[in-house]
């Protein structure tokens, strides 16, 4: 019942909950292609490939070398976005995951940190992260990594050595 100028409505209108707005400075699995680029802008990241015969079938792959943001944690200390290069994956324009490999003139990245990392930059969501390590390795360090999905055009890029991958649920 459409209500006129000046007149109360007679009924309650329903309520509905809203979420608050996603901030526009981290990162969210779906978020446009057009806001992750804004991200990479505001924190340094460097472009460093995008191949043409990997957009294929209305998806994408981009590799950025992380600008070294500060991330905050709320119960810990700030996370340093370095120590690792990052292919973000885009599917019909929105994000559908993180693939991240060393970088080793930064110092590499351990399990802890990775885990830090992914935490620290998708702070409200439930993550699957897979992961390779040599099994010898006392320091942890992580061979490859991935963070959300990888579309299936693009599996080819993933799991270029023999270890298998480790899997684990990041909680929010």
């Amino acid at each position: 019942m459409p209500v006129k100028n000046g007149q109360l409505p007679q009924e309650i209108l329903p309520q509905t909950r809203a979420r608050p707005a996603l901030e526009a400075d981290r990162l969210y699995l779906g978020m446009r292609e057009a806001d992750f680029a804004a991200y990479t802008r505001v924190h340094a990241w460097s472009a460093l490939e995008q191949s043409a015969h990997l957009q294929r079938k209305a998806a994408m792959a981009m590799l950025y070398l992380p600008g070294g943001e500060a991330l905050h944690l709320p119960d810990g200390p700030a996370v340093t976005a370095q120590g690792t290069f990052v292919r973000a994956f885009f599917e019909r324009g929105r994000l559908s995951g993180l693939q991240l490999f060393p970088n080793f003139g930064e110092g590499g990245l351990t399990l802890k940190d990775l885990q830090r990392l992914g935490r620290a930059w998708f702070p409200d969501e439930r993550l699957q992260l897979r992961y390779q390590m040599l099994p010898e390795d006392a320091t942890h360090q992580v061979v490859e990594a991935i963070l959300g999905r990888i579309p299936t055009v693009f599996t080819d890029l993933t799991g270029r050595t023999s270890l298998p991958f480790q899997s684990l649920v990041l909680e929010p």
